[in-house]
């Protein structure tokens, strides 16, 4: 039913529609949850604070230090320096995803970084890596402190977008054994990986081709049951190219 005209005059709203009675409280009172979640404003706020600040978001906020990453100009797409990281537990005790935002112009999307606890060892698995900042360093390290260290860093992807994390984070964690989707390239100039960031020695490994012979994964991954399958690389050039993926399974949590 309709409002009495009274109580519609005396409670105009430009933030929600006016539709009466119950569903109008409703509405309001999730507005003013999605207000607080949002933008910070305390769930109490009002329409005539929130129709005040109603161009907050426009403002541009500081990038808090610990969600800074200083080396965006190499891939200069926005959100730029500010890296914030939102952390989930999708496996409890088991699996945990960290995502941070990227994108062009008016699209933004979130790219995922995930970490498993290794169960013949003391240890973690990071697959994708994401910016280093320090915001997210801190996050691994609770996990490791619970669950062991960084024993592996798997770049499953040839894209850019990882590609330029994997360095620092590697030296961020630098005991851990670094794995490399085939077929890296660089433009204009194919440059050897160690010129693209990656650490050098025998930290660094290249997940082999199907059919590659003398090789061998390393015990930790026969014991976890932790297999991938690599598909391309896919371009002009055999050895390189525009795309290539590797999908990891692992066989204990069948995922």
């Amino acid at each position: 039913p309709a409002p009495p005209p009274a109580a519609a005059a005396a409670s105009p709203s430009r933030l929600t529609p006016s539709l009466g009675g119950p569903a109008e409280g409703r509405i309001r009172e999730a507005s003013a949850a999605t207000q607080a979640a949002a933008f910070g404003f305390g769930a109490d706020v009002t329409e005539a604070e929130a129709e005040e600040k109603g161009d907050w978001w426009r403002t541009p906020k500081a990038t808090p230090s610990e969600s800074r990453w200083d080396l965006w100009p190499a891939l200069p797409i926005a959100p730029f320096d500010r890296r914030v990281t939102m952390m989930r537990e999708v496996i409890p005790g088991e699996m945990w995803t960290f995502e941070q935002k990227q994108g062009i112009l008016y699209v933004h999307v979130p790219i995922r970084m995930t970490v498993y606890r290794m169960q013949s060892r003391r240890g973690l698995f990071v697959y994708a890596p994401v910016a280093p900042t320090d915001e997210l360093v801190a996050m691994v390290r609770e996990l490791e402190e619970r669950h062991g260290e960084v024993a592996y860093i798997v770049l499953p992807t040839v894209a850019v977008e990882h590609k330029y994390f994997v360095g620092p984070f590697a030296r961020a964690f630098r005991k851990a054994e670094v794995w490399v989707c085939p077929g890296q390239f660089s433009v204009p100039v194919q440059l050897p990986l160690a010129l693209l960031g990656f650490p050098g020695g025998e930290r660094l490994r290249i997940l082999p081709l199907a059919g590659a012979g003398g090789w061998e994964p390393p015990e930790d991954w026969a014991r976890e049951g932790i297999e991938f399958r690599i598909l391309g690389p896919i371009g002009k050039d055999v050895a390189n190219g525009a795309f290539a993926e590797v999908a990891f399974y692992l066989r204990r949590l069948k995922t």
